[in-house]
């Protein structure tokens, strides 16, 4: 009988097993790095040999899964035309929830994904209301001053969001929280309650509460946008709605 000869990164039977899981350890510790990380960094992030990591790195480059820069490794572009597949599924699974929610809170509603300091609007619908909150263009949101972007910093530890975010947090507004410490603080307080706010922190008159999606396909949030008149009165029922929204959101992910 012959047998399966294997190097350490394992090709076949419980090896094979083994290389996957590594791999996906591996694309795991890049999600984020949006500079990309050297050979030895992920070799710590994921406790294996950087000969391992480098040969690891080498396969999944050829599949245009893992791409390497003057920065270090970072996520190709074959993981990135997948994860658009998984917004376009994820957005039609998300719709009829969010067109709930929209009609029962009256305003604004978005689905957002995160992807290192970069938010996209997967899906938005705006409200119908004659003072109404229109989504911002993608390229003009800043994570630190978003409901949306707090709710999903406050899903990756401390050192990460200090290593994601600039020494100076751009101020946009009076409101804006500018200052690393205080932003930790409140992401702290994000991670107990589940929800976050963001009162005129981005644009002055224009308030917004979200809560993290657990969902496939990376860090995604549901936020709800209103003028800041209506914005207090309601936060009860924004709240609810948010998480009812996010529920059926994901039962019908399977999750």
């Amino acid at each position: 009988m012959e047998s399966i000869e294997t190097d350490d990164l394992g090709t076949g039977g419980r090896g094979g097993i083994q290389v996957i899981a590594r791999a996906a350890a591996l694309l795991r510790a890049l999600e984020g790095q949006a500079e990309g990380l050297s050979l030895g960094a992920i070799a710590r992030a994921i406790d294996l040999p950087r000969s391992t990591v480098q040969r690891l790195v080498a396969a999944l480059e050829a599949e245009g899964l893992v791409e390497t820069g003057p920065g270090g490794t970072r996520l190709g572009p074959a993981i990135l035309r997948l994860a658009s597949g998984v917004h376009g599924d994820l957005a039609a699974v998300a719709r009829p929830h969010l067109e709930q929610l929209a009609k029962d809170t009256e305003e604004t509603v978005c689905l957002i994904h995160g992807q290192g300091t970069a938010l996209s609007i997967v899906h938005a619908i705006v409200s119908s209301q004659e003072l109404r909150v229109a989504p911002m263009p993608e390229n003009l949101l800043q994570i630190h001053t978003t409901s949306a972007g707090k709710v999903l910093l406050a899903a990756l530890p401390d050192d990460s969001v200090g290593t994601l975010l600039p020494a100076s947090l751009p101020r946009l507004t009076a409101h804006t929280l500018s200052d690393r410490a205080a932003l930790f603080a409140e992401l702290a307080q994000v991670r107990q309650e589940g929800f976050a706010y963001d009162r005129e922190e981005h644009v002055t008159g224009v308030c917004a509460v979200a809560t993290r999606l657990h969902a496939p396909g990376g860090l995604y949030a549901l936020c709800v946008l209103a003028p800041s008149f209506r914005f207090e009165p309601a936060l009860d029922r924004l709240r609810a709605g948010l998480i009812a929204c996010r529920q059926a959101i994901e039962r019908s992910c399977g999750l």
